[in-house]
């Protein structure tokens, strides 16, 4: 790091050396108006401006090794815990039973715990569920597909977490992106497929009608 610094102090200083050694000078008064020579675009030299008129030329120093922020993991904190958890079980009312039972009612965007599928690079954790509808995430693996397949008596909608994804329904296909959705409506053929060379999440929520 020390020695990244000391080349970028030494490029500075030859830039600026550089610049005092010209023999034309870089802005030129003429009457009201002022002229600069072509600017050296590649000693990033920029034009500073004041009142609309040009100031001066000066060299903008080069950022190095720009910091990058650090990604944070996901975690949940039930109030009055100091745990970090992926998920949360807590005590809800049951619509049939009218009594109190635990259920997970939240939890985080990490897959840890999905079930592999046999045969195919594709993991499926359920998060939430209930008697008719079931939620949670698709974890493909790079270029890997869910092959063809029909809905049935499901209704489908799906989220992309992250990656891309190339989607077939019906008579149709399509690609989206991180933040797109698309509905499989029941009794259609659906295919969906990871176009990237690296892992991507799909959330979904599959309903069932009787």
């Amino acid at each position: 790091a020390k020695e990244k610094k000391i080349q970028k102090k030494k490029a500075m200083g030859d830039l600026k050396d550089q610049t005092k050694e010209r023999e034309l000078p870089i802005v030129e008064q003429l009457g009201k108006r002022k002229r600069i020579r072509p600017l050296e675009y590649w000693r990033n030299e920029r034009v500073v401006y004041e009142n609309r008129t040009i100031k001066d030329v000066i060299v903008k120093p080069i950022e190095i090794d720009k910091p990058q922020p650090k990604k944070s993991n996901p975690s949940l904190r039930l109030k009055g815990y100091k745990e970090q958890r992926d998920s949360i079980e807590l005590p809800i009312l049951d619509f049939e039973s009218k009594k109190e039972k635990e259920k997970i009612i939240a939890c985080t965007r990490d897959s840890k715990g999905a079930r592999k599928i046999a045969g195919v690079g594709l993991k499926i954790k359920n998060n939430f569920d209930e008697k008719s509808m079931v939620s949670g995430l698709m974890v493909f693996d790079p270029k890997s597909e869910k092959s063809n397949s029909n809905s049935g008596a499901f209704s489908m909608v799906f989220y992309v977490v992250s990656g891309r994804f190339e989607v077939s329904i019906h008579k149709n296909t399509f690609i989206l992106s991180v933040g797109g959705q698309f509905h499989v409506p029941r009794g259609n053929q659906y295919k969906i497929r990871n176009v990237t060379q690296r892992e991507a999440k799909l959330f979904f929520c599959n309903c069932k009608f009787d």
